[in-house]
């Protein structure tokens, strides 16, 4: 394939912008991006080639709509970002596949199942995996603690509670949604970039130390490398019978781990990172789902410090 026209959803999101970013980068295949949000001021709009602005809630007509403009503008494979649509997405992809749009994601109920972090940790448990402890109802908590939503995006309403009443406070403003109390863990924290196949192996991999977060989000990290690590996640996403692009976030202590979540997504912030040392996961999906290249999995032994910043985009107004 020569070109390939790319539709990209959510384009005020910072996963949305490292994609454009990371797509940039191809040099043997022309790609032409669409981009799509509902914020005229979204700056990944001013990243691509046509920008589509449309109000729209998370349902099926606005998956209507997305077929619509992928159909008006050929569009060969689209990329789903947010965490709040994937599902969706995953729910219709065969109305994707039928018009031969290429989408890559995993099956919808298994999508829900690992965005609800309950039933994640539930998995975890009957597969041998160690998380953070979780405080039921009448259990004794020691101070700290760890409290965040079942199903959450972004570290929204997550935080460390260190005692009694401010807890009490967070459970009043959130009496309405389900929430999760976990022991404080004071570990490394580790989110692994991942890629899988339809084998349910992973054809993408970098691990990388978050040292400062921002909105959950990794604004300085440095990749490492554990052969602990990438073989117990390897053998977890055999088990859960994974396949798409997803993140997995750890807590490292020496030789112990505990997994405290998996996003079914582009992590939000780490993929230049992964960009930079060479492990280009949208080119590598790209590349996978239309059979241009057998794709082998490539740990980087490079050591690398990424360092995010704010830059600027301008635009004529007419």
């Amino acid at each position: 394939m020569k070109k390939i026209n790319v539709l990209i959803t959510s384009c005020g999101t910072s996963s949305a912008i490292d994609i454009i970013k990371s797509l940039r980068k191809i040099k043997k295949i022309k790609i032409n991006i669409i981009g799509i949000d509902k914020d005229v001021n979204a700056s990944g709009l001013y990243l691509v080639n046509k920008n589509y602005v449309f109000n729209h809630q998370i349902n099926k007509n606005y998956i209507l709509k997305i077929i619509k403009i992928a159909k008006k503008n050929k569009i060969n494979f689209i990329f789903p970002i947010h965490s709040n649509e994937i599902s969706i997405f995953a729910k219709f992809k065969e109305k994707f596949h039928n018009q031969n749009i290429g989408i890559f994601l995993d099956n919808y109920k298994k999508i829900n199942l690992v965005n609800n972090k309950l039933k994640f940790y539930n998995l975890l448990n009957k597969f041998n995996y160690k998380y953070p402890e979780i405080y039921s109802d009448n259990q004794k908590i020691k101070y700290p603690v760890f409290v965040k939503l079942v199903k959450g995006t972004s570290s929204k309403n997550s935080k460390k509670i260190n005692n009694k009443k401010d807890l009490n406070y967070y459970l009043k403003l959130n009496s309405k949604q389900n929430y999760i109390i976990q022991k404080f863990y004071n570990w490394e924290e580790i989110t692994i970039d991942l890629l899988c196949n339809r084998e349910n192996e992973i054809i993408a991999y970098v691990a990388r130390k978050r040292i400062k977060i921002k909105d959950g989000k990794a604004i300085v990290a440095e990749n490492i490398f554990d052969n602990k690590l990438l073989k117990i996640t390897q053998n977890l996403i055999k088990k859960l019978k994974y396949i798409g692009a997803c993140n997995v976030q750890v807590f490292r202590k020496k030789n112990q781990y505990k997994f405290i979540e998996m996003n079914p997504r582009f992590a939000a912030g780490g993929l230049p990172l992964s960009t930079e040392l060479g492990i280009n996961i949208p080119k590598l999906m790209i590349e996978y789902y239309f059979g241009l290249k057998k794709i082998k999995l490539k740990v980087p032994k490079r050591k690398i410090k990424m360092i995010k910043y704010y830059t600027e985009t301008f635009n004529e107004i007419r």
